[in-house]
């Protein structure tokens, strides 16, 4: 066994110091200090890139019923995942709106292949071309993912990408 190093009392003061400055940031978190802007906004964008590689990766040309429903699985992920952010305050209504138009696509989407259950390829695949409420409401997301985008630049983040 070997001899203990003596400490300095400022090296224990310094240590001690530190450790409560890790404790007190990790209440804040706790807390509800919740992720800066930068933090937040990577960690949507990090969202937004993994589903838009997986979602390529997954559909062809011409996807079919277990296309779709594959990247509707990985939306519903991204989902969750969407929702565990807590969004600083200062994005925290647009987050949720953000939030919700994805889950309206979801929703919509899951509706979709429980009630195209049963169609033959060709069938599903002219009744998914036909779809235009899923359409509207993947609009709808993309828009409130650009703008919070542009919300990003204008509180001082630049050039954030939420793969919209």
């Amino acid at each position: 066994m070997s001899a203990a190093t003596p400490v300095s009392a400022s090296s224990a003061r310094r240590a001690i110091r530190r450790l409560a400055v890790i404790a007190l940031a990790a209440l804040v978190t706790a807390c509800g200090g919740g992720p800066d802007l930068e933090g937040y906004f990577d960690q949507v964008a990090e969202i937004g890139r993994v589903q838009n590689i997986r979602s390529a990766a997954i559909a062809g040309a011409t996807p079919d019923r277990d296309d779709i429903a594959e990247i509707v699985d990985l939306r519903r992920d991204g989902l969750r995942e969407l929702r565990a952010i807590e969004a600083p305050d200062d994005v925290a209504g647009l987050h949720n709106e953000f939030v919700g138009a994805f889950e309206r696509v979801v929703t919509l989407a899951e509706a979709f292949l429980r009630d195209t259950e049963g169609l033959d390829d060709r069938a599903f695949t002219e009744a998914l071309s036909a779809s235009v409420e899923i359409d509207e409401a993947q609009r709808r997301f993309s828009a409130f993912c650009r703008a919070l985008e542009i919300e990003a630049a204008g509180l001082g983040v630049p050039d954030v990408d939420l793969s919209c």
